[in-house]
């Protein structure tokens, strides 16, 4: 597959605070070292014989290609999620923050945290939402990796130092009070009406047994601390016996 580049969305000119020369260097030096990487990457891969390559070589490229590729999405997300007022939250988003971190104060104080501990490090702060849960979380993706699972990041924040020493030195404190003045909220806002329209995973339906009660983790927990762990026990081996599984009523349940 050959990557192309994105066109970069933010408009360098018109953010506050943070230069155009800046936003250019990060653009065409970083993501695009990025994106050249990710096609020789592409290249490599495509031209190999799995059969005839060993493991440790072709597992080392995925690993490449997993962390360059995610380097190159995260670019593009960063460059879109400048460019407006990041004062003004819209109505949908602020009310969707609210929801999951009380309100949008509690949602900034929590993200600019994350972002300080990462001065003098590297990695990406991100604001993504997760369809199982229908949820929003911020969190550390480190070096390009450790992303959350099925999540859709809809803000990203770049922390490596080449997203801000040309303007900034040393001050990250001050990088990241820009990067927050320039939030695309609008743009922020479409992402996660985006995000919201995708479908969890289907949820486990074992129809095999259809009578069995359900239990949560809490009730499991009580009868176990009552005494009454055979009861369990039973309920599971009466409808393992209806289906006629062999089991002999023998069946543990954590």
């Amino acid at each position: 597959m050959k990557y192309t580049i994105a066109p970069l969305f933010c408009r360098p000119w018109t953010l506050n605070g943070i230069t155009p020369r800046l936003i250019e260097s990060h653009y065409e030096n970083d993501y695009g070292s990025a994106l050249n990487r990710l096609n020789e990457i592409a290249e490599e891969l495509a031209a190999l014989d799995p059969a005839k390559t060993s493991a440790h070589a072709v597992s080392r490229l995925k690993r490449d290609e997993a962390a360059t590729l995610n380097s190159t999405l995260l670019h593009e997300l960063y460059f879109a999620s400048l460019g407006g007022d990041g004062r003004m939250v819209p109505e949908e988003m602020s009310a969707a923050i609210g929801r999951d971190f009380g309100c949008v104060a509690q949602w900034r104080d929590e993200f600019i945290a994350l972002a300080g501990a990462l001065a003098g490090s590297s990695g990406w702060v991100l604001l993504t939402y997760v369809p199982r849960d229908a949820r929003l979380i911020n969190h550390i993706a480190a070096d390009h990796n450790y992303s959350i699972a099925g999540g859709i990041p809809i803000l990203a924040l770049d922390m490596y130092e080449h997203a801000y020493h040309l303007d900034f030195a040393a001050n990250a404190t001050a990088y990241i009070a820009a990067f927050m003045r320039n939030i695309d909220w609008d743009a922020v806002q479409a992402r996660y009406g985006n995000a919201t329209k995708v479908e969890p995973p289907p949820k486990l339906v074992q129809k095999q047994w259809p009578d069995l009660p359900s239990m949560t983790v809490e009730e499991v927990r009580a009868m176990i601390e009552a005494g009454q762990p055979i009861q369990i026990n039973r309920y599971a081996a009466e409808a393992l016996q209806h289906q006629g599984t062999g089991h002999h009523g023998r069946c543990h349940l954590a």
